[in-house]
C-alpha cells in the first residue's frame, strides 16, 4: 500500500569558512549558511550560521529527498554540527558524472554542467570569487548575501540539473 504522504525534494548547499586562514584545519571551521529550496512548493530556506532551526527542519523532513551537487559537502556541514544525516540523497555530481563518464571527460562542476547542458543563464559569474570571501571568512553579511543570492542561489541553480537526471521531466539528456 502506497503511502498518501507526499515528499518534498529540496535542493540544498551550504558554504562554510576557516578562521584566521586556517584552511581545512578542522578545528578552525566555521558554518557559514545552507540554503534550501523545494522543488514541488519553491519554499525557500536560509539557515545562518549556527541556527537551532536546523536541526529540527532535517528531523522534520527526514523521509523527503535532499538534492545537491557533490552531496558530501553537505553531509560533512550537517555533521559538524551534529545533525543527523538524511536517509535520501540525489547527487547531481554523481548523476553527471554517470552519464558522462568517458576518458578524457572529467570536467563535472555544476557550472560545467549547467554550460554542457546549455543552461548558461543559470551559471553565476561570480562565485569563485565569493566561495574565496567566503572560505577565508573575508566578507559583510550584508553584501554577500546580495551578491550570492541576488543572481539566484544554488540551490536554484540545482533544481533543473535534478530535473534533468531524475526523469521528473522529458529533458533530453543527449
Amino acid at each position: 500500500m502506497r503511502s498518501s504522504v507526499s515528499h518534498e525534494v529540496w535542493s540544498i548547499d551550504a558554504e562554510w569558512g576557516f578562521l584566521s586562514g586556517r584552511v581545512d584545519e578542522e578545528s578552525a571551521w566555521q558554518p557559514v549558511v545552507l540554503c534550501a529550496v523545494g522543488l514541488h512548493t519553491r519554499r525557500r530556506l536560509h539557515f545562518w550560521e549556527r541556527d537551532e532551526r536546523l536541526a529540527r527542519f532535517f528531523a522534520d523532513h527526514s523521509g523527503d529527498v535532499f538534492a545537491a551537487h557533490y552531496a558530501v559537502a553537505e553531509m560533512k556541514y550537517l555533521l559538524r554540527l551534529g545533525v543527523p544525516i538524511p536517509q535520501t540523497w540525489f547527487d547531481t555530481f554523481v548523476a553527471w558524472g554517470r552519464r558522462n563518464n568517458a576518458p578524457g571527460r572529467l570536467a563535472a562542476s555544476l557550472s560545467y554542467a549547467l554550460h554542457a547542458l546549455g543552461m548558461l543563464h543559470l551559471v553565476p559569474t561570480v562565485k569563485k570569487e565569493l566561495q574565496t570571501k567566503i572560505l577565508n571568512l573575508d566578507f559583510d553579511l550584508p553584501n554577500v548575501c546580495q551578491q550570492w543570492f541576488g543572481f539566484g542561489s544554488v540551490t536554484e541553480r540545482l533544481t533543473p540539473l535534478y530535473t534533468v537526471f531524475s526523469g521528473i521531466s522529458k529533458a533530453p539528456l543527449a
